[in-house]
């Protein structure tokens, strides 16, 4: 009965100190407010320095963005014209999650048909 108490009192530790797989800043927030207020006060500009911002200290903590963080920004630099900034960040989502390689690829063909 003890080593039911010890083992239950070790998983309970255990658990309580891991650190979240990865690092979303206000990615979550972004997107919503994207599709959700694109017509009435969503500022691009604002969006992409915060995201930056957040993925600058998380690679200076060592921590990984969440799959799509990068495509996302990449979007809105493309939004405001910024063609080089939206495929520089989609070939970096596409270094960073290997599987997303065939939908990054189509978004860069999309993305040179356009330029």
């Amino acid at each position: 009965m003890k080593w039911l108490g010890l083992v239950t009192l070790l998983l309970a530790t255990g658990c309580s100190t891991s650190k979240p797989l990865y690092s979303w800043g206000d990615y979550e927030g972004s997107v919503y407010r994207m599709t959700h207020e694109m017509e009435g006060g969503f500022e691009v500009g604002q969006e992409i320095e915060t995201l930056e911002a957040h993925f600058k200290r998380s690679e200076e903590n060592g921590a990984i963005v969440p799959p799509g963080y990068l495509l996302h920004l990449g979007y809105l630099h493309f939004l405001t014209g910024d063609v080089e900034g939206a495929r520089f960040n989609f070939e970096l989502e596409k270094a960073r999650f290997p599987e997303s390689a065939g939908f990054v690829d189509d978004l860069l063909g999309r993305l040179e048909a356009r330029s």
